[in-house]
């Protein structure tokens, strides 16, 4: 990943004695990725052909951006880690962020979550499913895709106008799903 030196603030760099501690500590595994985040490594090829990225920390060939610089990595995309071992983003073939749920068959989510979506309807605020795909290194399991969202309260709620609106579409939401 090419980090663009010129845009980053000052605070963003190390001092070489601070750089060098956070080198030793990616030598000795601080960043590496957690069992979790080997399944989505593994799985990224599959996801690419379907046209479908996650972060460069998830390339087969990942190596740490910050490695061998003088920048801080808290500061770099690639040194987050996931936590959450069933959904991860990504970016769909277009360059839209995207949701990627890995699931059981055999469970309610997949048929409720397209009950929901197929409901047409004027009031209808589900997520849609944008895309569903089996695993096929795991025939129990699929791939569901849907848009990427910030959590409802976020940004948090500032007015009581807000909060009855959010309580609306919600109620239209159990509204739709019992039509």
């Amino acid at each position: 990943m090419a980090l663009h030196r010129s845009r980053l603030p000052s605070h963003v760099f190390l001092s070489p004695e601070s750089a060098e501690a956070y080198n030793e500590m990616t030598r000795k595994g601080t960043y590496t990725l957690t069992v979790f985040e080997t399944m989505w490594r593994d799985k990224h090829p599959y996801l690419l052909a379907r046209g479908y990225s996650l972060r460069p920390r998830y390339a087969q060939d990942w190596q740490p951006s910050w490695v061998g610089t003088n920048i801080d990595p808290y500061y770099c995309e690639d040194s987050i880690l996931s936590g959450k071992m069933s959904v991860i983003d990504g970016r769909s073939a277009d360059g839209e962020l995207v949701a990627i749920k890995h699931l059981q068959n055999k469970g309610q989510e997949i048929e409720i979550a397209g009950f929901l979506t197929s409901a047409k309807h004027p009031n209808n605020h589900c997520i849609p499913i944008m895309d569903l795909f089996p695993d096929p290194e795991e025939p129990n399991f699929s791939f569901m895709v849907m848009p990427y969202l910030r959590p409802f309260n976020n940004p948090e709620f500032e007015l009581i106008v807000e909060v009855a609106e959010f309580i609306r579409q919600m109620l239209e939401i159990v509204d739709t799903a019992l039509c």
